[in-house]
């Protein structure tokens, strides 16, 4: 199943209730970190994206409430690797073009594959 069919389930988790604060993990921020997580795989770029520090991230996957957000952290990550699988796969079997300028006009371009990967 492609990676965007699955995100949709990472963000039907229920939201961890904990203490109200302006800065806490309140429903909606954690579903964009879900959201950011499941797009980038990494959880230092979700993190920025919501405004917390990783440390609160990982505080609130281990927190007891925090079953159903640690599931969606879970998904999330499933994935943002499944696209990243994609990616690779499509850059090792297809390649990346590279494009060749000289005074501004396009001379010419080429698609390599990677050995690397």
């Amino acid at each position: 199943m492609p990676a965007d069919r699955q995100t949709p389930d990472a963000l039907t988790f229920t939201p961890t209730t904990l203490r109200n604060r302006h800065d806490g993990w309140n429903a909606d921020r954690q579903r964009a970190f879900i959201a950011a997580l499941a797009g980038s795989g990494c959880i230092a770029l979700a993190c920025r994206a919501v405004g917390v520090p990783p440390q609160s991230a990982y505080r609130l996957l281990r927190h007891p409430k925090g079953k159903q957000f640690a599931h969606a952290w879970d998904t999330a990550l499933h994935c943002a690797s499944a696209r990243l699988v994609g990616i690779a796969y499509q850059r090792a079997i297809v390649g990346t073009r590279k494009q060749y300028w000289r005074d501004g006009q396009l001379v010419g371009e080429t698609v390599n594959p990677s050995d690397a990967l």
